[in-house]
C-alpha cells in the first residue's frame, strides 16, 4: 500500500462491508496473481470463487479495494482507493462505480449520487474545485436536464442544462439579487427574457447573441422606455450590470 492510499484508508477507517463467514464461505490465505494483484478475504467453498467480503490490491498501480465480492467479481458495497489518495465509496459492479456512491478527489472536487458504469448518471451533487455546487440531473458524466447551480460568488441558476451548460429555460439570481427569467443557449442568454432589479427597474423583451436588446425598459419610477429607440442596449446593460 503506497503512502497516499494508506493515508486515505486511515482517514476513512474500515468500511462496514466486512462480515463473518457463514454457510459455504471461508477465509483463505492471501492469493497473489501473476499480474500483481493480491486478494485476502472470503471464498465460496463450492465454486472456489471469491465470494463475500475481501480486500484486493494491485501493486502495479497501487490501487486498493475493500468490499463485497460475488462470482469472483467486486460487486456490492465497497471502498476503492486510488493511487493518489482519491477514493470512491458506494455501490460497485465488477469494480465499476454503479448504483449510488461518492467520490472525493485529492484535486478538490466531490460528487455524490447515482452512477452507471463509472459515469455520473442520474441525480447527484457535484462540488467543483473552485467551490461551485451543482445539484441535479446528469447523463453520462454531463449536467443534463433539470438542476441548480450556485457558483462561488453566490450566483444561483435553476433550470435546464445540456452538455454541462445552461441551456433552455432558467431563472438566474445574481449577487445583487437581480433576477433573470430567460432562455439560455450554452450558458448565454438568448431570446425572450425578463430582468428585474431589487430597486424595481425592469426589462422585458429579447436579447440576442450580439448582446443587442429589443423591448421595454421600466425605470424605478415606473416610466417605460422602448429599447433601443428611446434607451440604448448599452445603457440597459449598464443599469443591470450585464456582462
Amino acid at each position: 500500500m503506497n503512502e497516499n492510499v494508506e493515508k486515505t484508508y486511515r482517514q476513512r477507517g474500515e468500511p462496514s462491508v466486512l462480515v463473518e463467514c457463514s454457510g459455504d464461505l471461508e477465509f483463505r490465505p492471501i492469493k497473489v496473481y501473476e499480474d500483481g494483484r493480491r486478494y485476502f478475504g472470503q471464498w465460496n467453498k463450492v465454486t472456489t470463487l471469491r465470494e463475500g467480503s475481501g480486500i484486493s490490491t494491485n501493486l502495479n498501480d497501487h490501487q486498493f479495494v475493500i468490499g463485497q465480492f460475488s462470482a469472483d467479481k467486486c460487486t456490492g458495497k465497497g471502498l476503492y482507493i486510488f493511487s493518489n489518495g482519491s477514493y470512491y465509496e458506494g455501490d460497485l459492479k465488477d469494480l465499476y462505480a454503479h448504483g449510488y456512491g461518492k467520490i472525493v478527489s485529492k484535486k478538490g472536487f466531490e460528487y455524490e449520487g447515482q452512477w452507471e458504469n463509472d459515469l455520473w448518471h442520474g441525480l447527484g451533487t457535484e462540488v467543483e474545485c473552485n467551490g461551485d455546487v451543482y445539484r441535479g440531473e446528469f447523463v453520462r458524466h454531463d449536467r443534463e436536464g433539470e438542476g441548480v447551480l450556485v457558483d462561488k460568488s453566490g450566483v444561483r441558476y435553476e433550470g435546464e442544462f445540456r452538455s454541462g451548460k445552461k441551456h433552455g429555460y432558467g431563472v438566474q439570481v445574481d449577487c445583487e439579487k437581480t433576477e433573470f427569467y430567460a432562455n439560455f443557449e450554452y450558458d448565454l442568454v438568448e431570446g425572450l427574457c425578463w430582468i428585474v432589479k431589487m430597486d424595481g427597474a425592469m426589462f422585458r423583451g429579447k436579447w440576442d447573441v450580439e448582446d443587442e436588446m429589443t423591448g421595454i425598459y421600466t425605470d424605478t419610477k415606473g416610466r417605460e422606455l422602448k429599447v433601443p429607440s428611446e434607451i440604448s442596449s448599452g445603457t440597459v446593460h449598464a443599469i443591470f450590470n450585464l456582462h
